[in-house]
């Protein structure tokens, strides 16, 4: 309960009302009386002792018969109210007090306020920062991601090349393996031909020989039935003489034809053999390097090949030996520089069974003719 002065001095009926809700409520009528006598009362006693007009006693039996039984124990504030009245310093010492005591309260509430609100606003911008950093790590995490996707759409298309440059590698080296292998078996049939034709050249040498041991044979019998007849059948000193020097003359050309067939086919060998050593040697390098160039071989098929710069043998101004051999279609070529200007004048084709004659074309004008015996340069000139 409050004391009479603090009730009485509190301002505007808003503050009084749930105090006179219970006055009502318990007499059954509006108390707008003697709350207002209650409250002269309370202003009287609480002007100074000089200044306070005497106090009536029915005033205050009529206050206290209204108030009486309510809760709020109004009898004993109106007593108390006359002791104010009798000491009015009393009252302003306590209004001064309580009034600083709820200063205080407020004072102490409103920092408890300010110190909660600075909480709250430290917890705001606690949260606020933790949003901003979840914010910051969403966005890093969302670049990662960006980055990983970037490098790995990278490293596909790269795998995705190797890929394909592998591929297409394997096709190149299938399709050259392929060239290869077409080459090589023409090659390899083309060799087996050149040493099929030099087996050949070897027993037509051979053969030769064996004809000529048969023919020098022949010979030594011939001289020796010849001594055997001169000796047998004498003649007259001058008929002998002019028979044995007639069969000297003759004996001597058949001699001397024999020796020159016999050169001229030795030097058929010699060139035979240095032909067969040439192919050979080329044939080893063929073998070294199995590998030939596709546009060389398919010039070498062509006639124009035929006409292209011959290699320059060792020994050029010799005319009726070949400066190079190919093959076209299993036909054999030679090429001739009778000029000695490292170019092939003519070349020739379709040797016969010896290799000393054959079908000769000119590289120029392409007249054609045979020749006879062993080639030479006068046969076709440039």
């Amino acid at each position: 309960p409050v004391d009479a002065y603090s009730w009485a001095t509190a301002e505007g009926p808003a503050e009084r009302d749930p105090m006179a809700w219970r006055l009502e409520g318990r007499h059954g009528r509006r108390a707008a009386d003697p709350w207002e006598l209650l409250h002269e009362v309370t202003l009287e006693a609480s002007l100074p002792r000089e200044a306070q007009p005497p106090l009536e006693r029915g005033k205050w039996l009529k206050a206290v018969s209204l108030c009486r039984g309510s809760s709020f124990g109004f009898e004993d504030l109106l007593l108390e109210s006359e002791a104010i009245g009798e000491d009015a310093d009393q009252p302003r010492q306590e209004q001064q007090q309580q009034q600083q005591h709820q200063q205080q309260q407020h004072q102490q509430q409103n920092q408890q306020q300010q110190e909660k609100q600075e909480q709250q606003q430290q917890q705001q911008q606690q949260q606020q920062q933790q949003q901003q950093q979840q914010q910051d790590q969403q966005q890093q995490q969302e670049e990662q991601q960006q980055h990983q996707q970037k490098q790995q759409q990278q490293e596909q298309q790269q795998q995705d090349q190797q890929q394909q440059q592998q591929q297409h590698q394997q096709q190149e080296q299938q399709e050259q393996h392929q060239q290869e292998g077409r080459h090589r078996s023409e090659e390899q049939q083309r060799l087996e031909q050149v040493r099929q034709q030099q087996q050949q050249q070897q027993q037509r040498q051979q053969e030769q020989q064996q004809q000529q041991q048969q023919q020098q044979e022949q010979q030594q019998e011939q001289q020796q039935q010849q001594q055997q007849q001169q000796q047998e059948q004498p003649e007259p000193q001058d008929t002998q003489q002019r028979t044995t020097h007639r069969q000297h003359r003759h004996s001597a050309q058949h001699q001397q034809e024999q020796q020159q067939q016999q050169e001229q086919q030795q030097q058929q060998q010699q060139e035979q053999q240095q032909q067969q050593h040439q192919q050979q040697q080329q044939q080893q390098q063929q073998q070294q390097q199995p590998q030939i160039e596709p546009r060389r071989a398919v010039e070498s098929s062509q006639p124009r090949a035929l006409r292209r710069r011959a290699r320059r043998a060792p020994e050029p101004r010799e005319c009726d030996r070949p400066q190079d051999w190919c093959t076209s279609s299993g036909a054999l070529y030679a090429f001739r520089d009778c000029d000695a200007d490292g170019l092939a004048d003519h070349f020739c084709t379709s040797f016969d069974a010896t290799g000393e004659s054959g079908f000769i074309s000119s590289s120029t004008n392409c007249s054609d003719t045979w020749a006879k015996g062993p080639l030479q340069c006068d046969a076709q000139r440039k």
